[in-house]
């Protein structure tokens, strides 16, 4: 849904709209090993897994400039989701006007930065949209800057 609202708007290469997600995903093992093919059968697979955590996948699209990045992390804290955010502006758009950045949820922190963990931006800022395109969704969108 976040692309479909995307891409309603014009590309501008100066101020890209870029659509961030993030997912938790669970590590699952086989517990067994398949047992071969036969002619004629498929392979048989025992549906017994061994469980070996989870991670948190973060994913930037910008369907209108064709640009995505994918980063997987073992946590999803607040720290985690800032450092994602430091590069998106610090490596993937360090030299454009804004970004406008399409999330699907504000209460995307689950955990409160502690202190001996703070972010620097460097160069660009990260803030509240005040102006750029109103998208119509659950969440506004984000202009960092």
């Amino acid at each position: 849904m976040l692309v479909s609202l995307a891409v309603k708007l014009t590309y501008n290469p100066e101020r890209p709209v870029v659509c961030m997600d993030e997912k938790p995903y669970q590590l699952l093992g086989g517990a067994r090993e398949p047992l071969p093919m036969r002619p004629g059968d498929n392979q048989k697979i025992d549906f017994e897994y061994v469980w070996n955590g989870t991670c948190t996948i973060f994913a930037f699209v910008e369907p209108l400039g064709g640009t995505h990045h994918i980063n997987v992390r073992e946590h999803r804290t607040a720290f985690d989701w800032a450092e994602e955010i430091k590069y998106l502006v610090d490596v993937m758009y360090p030299d454009v006007e804004k970004i406008i950045l399409v999330m699907d949820n504000q209460a995307l922190l689950p955990h409160p930065v502690q202190p001996n963990q703070q972010i620097a931006f460097t160069g660009n800022r990260v803030a509240p949209a005040e102006t750029g395109p109103v998208i119509p969704h659950t969440s506004q969108p984000l202009l960092c800057n």
